[in-house]
């Protein structure tokens, strides 16, 4: 008996294989009833008894009604692929009587690729202010950016009226100290450095454009760049490009951003030199008692050498940013003031 048991395991085992019947084969779930000659060749099955009713087919048209598409949510960017400049650039002309900053933060709440010089120095200073900002829209709001805003909203009054042969004096209106609650401090700082504007203005030389947009392909892969330019001037065959910066003190200058500018008009215009110009404004709140002077020309180096540095940096910034986009929040930088002030505050 043992041996018998034996061999019945140690024997190889057969695989069953079960037949599938093929389509021909197969039996309709409900035998099938001939067709009628009046139903346009459609067949129909017979149900068993006490089977529901089957709903018959409605001979009307039917009519698809268009539903229209979700709001997307601003914090994504958009599927399809990047988009070059000049198709930008013709969405910024049919948007164009609209305000400049609504048109950039419609471009944000869309999540259409771009990348700015103001972009680049966020994200390199601080990854979750640059998540908060541009991806979750947080309005980033602080005196010193209120500052920076008004001087630049006055500079371009002032400078787009020499353009047209008017010579008028630099002022903050009424209308802006209200709406911005500027403390008396900070309305001094403000008269002061539009003073120096006017003392250190541009002097023969022709002026050209002021803070007109553009929108440019640097590099393949990338979205484009859009930028800003304070002041664009020219003398001879030279082009000047001036950028305005205003803090209350002077502060090491990243030429990264005339360097930018100066690949855009190097492309635009056939112009044997550009010339990279930094005016800065320190904000005093008394003029006549400072040691120092409150005002700054630096010139500094455009040329093209310094493009493929510059390529590097905006591939990195790229890189980052659709990391982020699908990660979520990053950590913040430990220099961020702003990200960490509860633990500073605690020191």
């Amino acid at each position: 008996m043992n041996s018998l048991r034996e061999e019945i395991i140690m024997a190889p085992r057969k695989k069953i294989q079960i037949k599938k019947p093929s389509v021909k084969e197969r039996v309709p779930k409900y035998p099938r009833r001939p067709v009628d000659e009046n139903s346009n060749g459609a067949d129909a099955t017979e149900a068993p008894k006490g089977a529901a009713p089957v709903r018959q087919a409605s001979k009307q048209p039917v009519v698809i009604k268009e539903v229209a598409p979700r709001h997307r949510e601003p914090n994504k960017l958009a599927a399809h692929a990047i988009q070059p400049a000049r198709s930008l650039e013709e969405s910024w002309q049919r948007y164009r009587p609209q305000n400049w900053s609504q048109f950039i933060c419609r471009l944000d709440r869309s999540g259409i690729p771009y990348l700015s010089h103001s972009k680049l120095t966020r994200l390199e200073s601080c990854p979750r202010c640059y998540y908060r900002e541009y991806i979750l829209g947080e309005k980033q709001e602080s005196d010193a950016l209120r500052r920076g805003t008004l001087f630049h909203h006055a500079a371009k009054i002032f400078y787009a009226a020499l353009k047209n042969g008017q010579r008028i004096k630099p002022a903050v209106s009424a209308q802006q100290i209200r709406a911005n609650s500027l403390p008396d401090e900070t309305l001094l700082m403000l008269r002061n450095a539009l003073k120096l504007l006017q003392k250190n203005q541009w002097e023969k030389h022709d002026i050209l454009a002021v803070e007109d947009c553009f929108f440019m392909d640097l590099a393949p892969g990338l979205p484009p760049i859009i930028g800003v330019p304070d002041l664009v001037l020219s003398r001879g065959d030279s082009l000047i490009i001036v950028d305005h910066k205003t803090s209350k003190s002077f502060n090491n200058l990243d030429s990264s951003q005339l360097i930018l500018y100066a690949e855009f008009f190097r492309r635009k215009r056939s112009v044997k030199s550009i010339i990279g110009v930094f005016d800065e404004y320190r904000l005093v709140t008394d003029l006549a008692k400072i040691n120092k002077s409150a005002f700054r020309r630096t010139p500094v180096g455009v040329d093209h050498c310094f493009l493929p540095k510059l390529i590097v940096r905006y591939r990195r910034a790229w890189k980052e940013i659709v990391f982020m986009q699908k990660n979520g929040e990053p950590k913040a930088s430990p220099d961020c003031w702003t990200c960490n002030q509860a633990s500073y505050s605690s020191w």
